[in-house]
């Protein structure tokens, strides 16, 4: 594979250099080929628009931190979106279904209750790891006409008559064969994560909130079947998640206080499980595995703007939320539908894709949500995972209310299914496509 690998890539350097001016030019580039940038281009295929893919990782490396070891849910809303994109079915074969999600604060009586049923849907969300889904969209890419230059890194960006221009140097694995190829896009789409070098390259500034906090991730086994039910737990130790996978298999997501988090980290398994235990509880009775530990670090990140000329920062890049509601990813695929929207509008019209006034246009139709969300994360965040004994009353007090009293229950309901607000073309079942018959 490795060696495949290889020669592929060594092709790619040796062509790079015969390019020429129009086939450097493209109408959108992509930079950050992980869960955003890969859902992206594979929507934008349905424009026929022009569309390079910039990874600096190759797609079977498992440093990759797009598709690394962790697990995601994806909402209901995010799943109408990959239904747009005829990728549910395939999702759903190595997905696992929430039938109902559990919400609880240790040693209290505050709980609530989601059912699928009773909102009259199949499930609540889709739990998939990250490795897993990484295949299903490297093949559905594959089959568009987007470019891929991976793996590849952006070394310079600059703004030049009109267009975006990228330099990227190609990684080769043989340091005598590396080269430097110059691009031009309409638009630059930045889709490479919290760590955005795209976004430092356009100097946009960060606003940061530490948690304190680091969430500590693996994946575990338990005595009783999880029967589909997500479980989120509130502990004077800090918020723990579990996310159901096939064969009766767990994603766990402990988040706790930075102080204490090394010596959780370096306990033996016995004793972490044991730790574990006392926090969760015995509701899928003993747990009787546990996988590699992984760990990092939990902050509110948000860049101070989410747009520059010719540039459109997305998911992580312009916004990295606390894992509480596992909204993070599913905000990003909002992301990815809006700009599907303004960008077939633009076509529709005539309007250059990279103009301030279709920026502009994307800014404020996301706006609403990225508030909302990025809000009651936040505040869950702070009121949820802090220990404090004087907050447990409003804890209890919010999760009683919430399981009792429809409207509030409805509210929570909608922002954990990502159906709230607007909806986007893909959120509402029509594809991004060019013909006046789906308007």
């Amino acid at each position: 594979m490795h060696q495949k690998l290889s020669q592929t890539l060594k092709l790619l350097c040796q062509k790079a250099t015969k390019l020429t001016t129009d086939e450097g030019v493209y109408d959108v580039a992509i930079v950050g080929g992980g869960m955003i940038g890969s859902s992206l281009a594979i929507a934008l295929s349905a424009l026929a628009l022009k569309v390079v893919v910039i990874e600096p990782y190759p797609q079977t490396s498992e440093l990759a931190p797009g598709f690394d070891a962790r697990a995601i849910a994806l909402s209901w809303g995010s799943m109408r979106i990959f239904k747009s994109l005829v990728l549910d079915k395939l999702i759903e074969e190595i997905a696992t279904p929430i039938s109902s999600i559990h919400v609880s604060d240790k040693g209290h009586l505050g709980i609530t209750r989601l059912k699928a049923k009773q909102l009259n849907v199949s499930a609540l969300g889709q739990v998939v790891e990250l490795a897993d889904m990484g295949k299903i969209l490297f093949k559905a890419l594959a089959k568009t006409n987007t470019k891929q230059y991976c793996p590849a890194k952006v070394v310079e960006m600059q703004l030049q008559d009109g267009y975006r221009g990228l330099s990227i140097e190609l990684d080769c694995l043989d340091s005598s064969t590396k080269s430097t190829l110059d691009l031009k896009a309409k638009l630059v789409v930045a889709a490479d994560g919290n760590q955005s070098a795209i976004r430092a390259m356009a100097g946009i500034e960060t606003t940061s909130k530490p948690y304190e906090q680091v969430a500590i991730i693996s994946t575990l086994e338990s005595q009783l079947a999880h029967n589909n039910v997500a479980f989120e737990r509130f502990t004077e130790s800090g918020p723990v998640a579990f996310l159901p996978l096939s064969s009766n298999r767990i994603s766990m997501v402990w988040m706790v206080d930075k102080t204490v988090s090394e010596a959780l980290l370096e306990v033996d398994e016995a004793e972490f499980i044991s730790q574990l235990q006392r926090q969760f509880g015995y509701r899928l009775g003993r747990i009787t595995r546990l996988g590699k530990r992984f760990s990092y670090p939990l902050n509110l990140v948000t860049a101070n703007s989410c747009t520059q000329s010719r540039l459109v920062l997305l998911g992580n890049a312009a916004q990295s939320l606390h894992p509480i509601a596992g909204q993070g990813f599913n905000l990003g695929i909002r992301d990815i539908a809006c700009l599907g929207d303004v960008l077939r509008k633009a076509l529709l019209e005539n309007i250059d894709l990279g103009s301030a006034e279709l920026l502009e246009e994307y800014v404020l139709s996301r706006s609403s949500d990225k508030s909302q969300v990025i809000n009651f994360t936040d505040a869950a965040a702070r009121l949820f995972a802090n220990p404090s004994k004087l907050l447990s009353v409003p804890r209890n007090t919010a999760l009683i209310m919430m399981n009792f009293i429809p409207e509030l229950r409805s509210h929570l309901a909608e922002a954990a299914m990502g159906i709230g607000g607007r909806q986007s073309r893909l959120v509402r079942g029509l594809p991004l496509t060019l013909n006046r018959r789906y308007n």
